[in-house]
Parts: C-alpha cells; sequence; structure tokens
C-alpha cells in the first residue's frame, strides 16, 4: 500500500503529539554533528559573551593606562618647567655671585689702591724720618720741580720723552746727602713690594743718574716684600725699607741701617 501525503500528514501530526517520537526522528534524520549544534552554539555564545566582557574589560584598562599616560605626561611637563625654573634660578645665583665676586675685587683693588696711595703720602711726608737710614739732609723734590730738571735733560739729549715720563711716575723722589757726597733716592711704594717693584725702581734710578751725574740710590718701600722680590732687590743693588727699618743690597751690606 504507497504511502500517500494524507499518510505523512498524519504522521507528521502524531510525531507532534508524541514528543519521544520526535526525538528518534530528529535522531535518524539528523548527523551527530547537527545534533550537537545547540550545545555547540550555547558554547560559543557563552565564549563570546566571556569574550565581550574581556573585551570590556580590556577596554577599560587601556582606559585607564591612557589616563596613567596622560597623567605622567602631565606629571614630566611640570617637572620639566620646574627644572627650567631651577634652571633659570641657578643661571641668576651664578650670575648674581659672578657680580659679588667682581664686586668684591673691585672693592680689594680699590682698598689695595687706597692703602698704597696712603703708604706712598706717609713715605713722601714723612721722608725725613722714614729714609734718615739712606740718606741725610733729606728733601723731597716735588713733581713739578723734577719735571723742569727732566725737560732740561731731553733738551740736551740725555734723555728721550719716553725716558722722562717713566721717571715721572716714581713714586717718591729724594735728593740728599750719602757718605758726605750729593745723592738722590728714587722710590716705589707698595702694601706688599714683588719683583715688578724692584725692576721699577732699579730702572728709575739708572736714568734718573744720566741726568743728575750723581749716585741715585733704588729703594723699595713697604710693609713686606715676597721672596722673591728680597732676592731680587739683592742681586740689582735695591734697598729695602720695610716698615722703618733699612735693608741694604748685597754690596752695600756693610752699610746696613742697623749697623
Amino acid at each position: 500500500m504507497p504511502f500517500t501525503p494524507r499518510d505523512f500528514q498524519s504522521l507528521v501530526r502524531a510525531v507532534e503529539r508524541r514528543t519521544e517520537w520526535k526525538a528518534e526522528l530528529r535522531r535518524l534524520l539528523l548527523t551527530d554533528e547537527l545534533l550537537a549544534l545547540p550545545q555547540v552554539v550555547g558554547t560559543l555564545a557563552q565564549e563570546v559573551t566571556r569574550l565581550g566582557a574581556e573585551v570590556r574589560e580590556l577596554a577599560g584598562g587601556q582606559a585607564q593606562l591612557i589616563a596613567q599616560v596622560r597623567e605622567l605626561a602631565a606629571s614630566q611637563a611640570q617637572l620639566t618647567e620646574q627644572v627650567r625654573q631651577l634652571t633659570a634660578t641657578q643661571s641668576l645665583l651664578t650670575a648674581d655671585v659672578r657680580a659679588l665676586v667682581a664686586a668684591q675685587r673691585g672693592a680689594e683693588d680699590r682698598l689695595g689702591e687706597l692703602a698704597g696711595d696712603s703708604l706712598e703720602r706717609r713715605y713722601r711726608e714723612r721722608a725725613a724720618g722714614l729714609f734718615q737710614q739712606i740718606l741725610t739732609r733729606i728733601r723731597v723734590v716735588d713733581h713739578q720741580e723734577l719735571g723742569l730738571l727732566l725737560d732740561d735733560a731731553v733738551e740736551a739729549g740725555t734723555l728721550i720723552p719716553e725716558e722722562k715720563a717713566e721717571i715721572l711716575a716714581a713714586d717718591v723722589v729724594l735728593r740728599g746727602r750719602r757718605a758726605e757726597r750729593d745723592a738722590y733716592a728714587v722710590a716705589e711704594v707698595s702694601v706688599v713690594l714683588d719683583t715688578e717693584d724692584v725692576r721699577r725702581a732699579a730702572g728709575r734710578a739708572r736714568l734718573l743718574a744720566r741726568v743728575v751725574g750723581v749716585p741715585v740710590l733704588a729703594v723699595v718701600a713697604g710693609r713686606r716684600a715676597t721672596d722673591d722680590a728680597a732676592r731680587h732687590a739683592r742681586t740689582v743693588g735695591v734697598w729695602r725699607l720695610l716698615d722703618g727699618r733699612a735693608e741694604a743690597p748685597a754690596e752695600d751690606g756693610d752699610r746696613d741701617a742697623d749697623a
């Protein structure tokens, strides 16, 4: 007996009413893969849900990381600005220190000049007492008198103008007597005497000797002399007058003022 469409419809209705038949029919008609598909889909749905949660978590972490990076960038910018300000402050402080050092040096130089000027004036004003161990009958040759004397020497060809200027730059020029003879003394005055003071005194004394035709003693006067200056003075024949004590050069040792 052939299976008619009506029979198929009757079977479908019967299967719909009988759940066990439906399951059995499904098992017979579908493959194992298709039967497992709902479970697979469910598993996939769960995995998708889990991945979505992880993605959301990662997105939240990324947002937090971005916020931290921005915060770090802001902190770095703030630190950079602080360093820049500190550098600028340090530069200003360095400039201030340099200015203070320069001002201090200028003040020290000025004090040195004032001390030197005061000492030079003292040796001129009290020449008779301070130089008495070197000369007697002392008279300070003032600048105008010395200038006229040197002008005559230049006109006579004994000096050239540069040599005249060199003598006029001497701190103190004296005229007097030594060993019963007329003599002059040319003195360089400084608080601390150095080899340059000795060199100037010796050179200016030699120049003046060409003009006056009598002995001219070279003298350095001050509070103290460096060791090099003392040795050089003994070598080139320059007297040292240190705080009122006259020290003769080597060749005049027998005439030291303390003798």
